[in-house]
């Protein structure tokens, strides 16, 4: 019997594979974004402060599929108070504030385009299309500078943040629309925002976000200096990472297994410029179930190949990775599946616009149509996009626990945290 359970101690001291004895350097927190196809709001949050509040240090509060309410923010301070806009992210910083653990505020500023413009009318549904691609905020559009500042002030007093995503992801504005004028008055609003925040409370850490995927060249082992110097001028506490390395590619450009992660991964840029703050890993998560794409005529079945045991040995590797490398934060996207499991499996058929007979009731076969149309070309990009964060969470879209996945989690969890 005294062999048994020595076998079983070394077992488990392999599995988690990061010092039981050392403190934990780093908070875990997660998301709880799930589609809502139909309703107003498509990424909307579906999980509740305090059930998201049970497996985390900290919660994530992800508010870009509710827009900004941009000249409503460049006329005033505040937001009307009666706009069902301001009552709903009211609304949902009391219920994440309801569940006892300090929030992360993450604000989506842009990408190609901008956040989408809430106020519109009285309803909900933020106008995604409403500024041109490659937004420059200077001249005329100079007003919206002040407006998001204004934004990101409001949200902060409401949400009462530990910490404040300024700008998420926004290097993918300089990917998809270079440096120049448009990247520089970019850096201007990240920068006015970081101020804004911290002159609600100084003690916030504040910090925008950066993808993995231009920073690294799409690839593992790659590392672009160029774009990392351009970087430089954003103001931050942290040095944000959104990083899904399945989205990678290894050196003979075809998916990466957890095996295959370097141990680089998530401190290369600190590694190559040691001034650099510290890392804070905003996004991150691994899918499991294999996608899926196409019609049922033309359906390709396990185009991107992943299980839960997969996922479970990113997320082992993840907090080794992060335990050794002094990673200040690890969040997981997203609590809950993102989508149903059956979705990532399914080739639906494609539909007219106005047209759901082919889909036959299905809302979740109609969303993906929505989406390959948004992105245009043959559709497998936008049906993609919709599938490829798909069944990250710990649990799946109804609630049920992934067994060892949340195992993991929760082993990590209850470690003393040392700040």
């Amino acid at each position: 019997m005294k062999l048994l359970i020595s076998i079983l101690i070394i077992i488990i001291s392999f599995q988690f594979n990061f010092a039981n004895a050392e403190p934990r350097s780093f908070v875990m927190s997660v998301a709880g974004i799930q589609t809502k196809p139909g309703s107003d709001v498509f990424y909307g949050l579906n999980v509740s402060g305090p059930d998201l509040a049970k497996d985390a240090d900290m919660v994530t509060a992800v508010v870009e599929a509710y827009g900004v309410p941009w000249n409503a923010f460049a006329e005033s301070e505040t937001p009307p108070p009666n706009h069902v806009w301001t009552k709903t992210m009211t609304s949902m910083a009391a219920n994440l504030r309801s569940g006892g653990k300090p929030i992360i505020l993450q604000l989506f500023l842009t990408r190609e385009r901008l956040t989408g413009l809430a106020m519109a009318d009285d309803s909900l549904k933020p106008d995604d299309n409403w500024a041109s691609k490659c937004f420059n905020f200077s001249g005329d559009n100079s007003k919206y500078i002040l407006a998001y500042a204004r934004y990101a002030a409001w949200m902060t007093r409401t949400f009462k943040p530990r910490q404040v995503v300024v700008a998420v992801e926004v290097n993918e504005y300089l990917h998809t629309c270079g440096k120049g004028d448009g990247w520089n008055s970019v850096v201007e609003v990240s920068n006015k925002a970081y101020d804004a925040v911290k002159s609600v409370d100084p003690k916030i850490i504040a910090y925008p976000s950066f993808t993995a995927g231009p920073l690294y060249l799409d690839h593992v082992i790659g590392f672009d200096p160029s774009t990392y110097k351009l970087l430089s001028a954003l103001k931050r506490d942290r040095f944000g990472l959104s990083i899904y390395p399945k989205i990678l590619k290894r050196a003979d450009d075809k998916p990466p297994l957890p095996s295959d992660l370097p141990a680089d991964l998530l401190t290369r840029v600190r590694i190559q410029n040691p001034l650099e703050k510290l890392i804070a890993i905003t996004e991150t998560g691994w899918n499991s179930n294999s996608i899926s794409y196409g019609t049922p005529a033309q359906c390709i079945s396990n185009a991107v190949v992943s299980s839960e045991d997969e996922a479970t040995s990113y997320l082992r590797w993840l907090l080794k990775t992060s335990q050794s490398n002094n990673v200040k934060l690890v969040t997981w996207w997203s609590k809950r599946d993102l989508l149903p499991k059956a979705v990532m499996g399914t080739c639906y058929p494609t539909i007219g616009l106005f047209s759901l007979g082919a889909c036959k009731g299905d809302i979740q076969c109609a969303a993906v149509n929505i989406f390959r149309k948004a992105f245009g070309g043959d559709g497998v990009l936008g049906e993609l996009i919709y599938k490829v964060f798909g069944t990250m969470g710990f649990y799946d879209y109804n609630g049920k626990p992934k067994p060892a996945l949340l195992a993991l989690w929760k082993k990590a969890l209850a470690q003393t945290y040392l700040e």
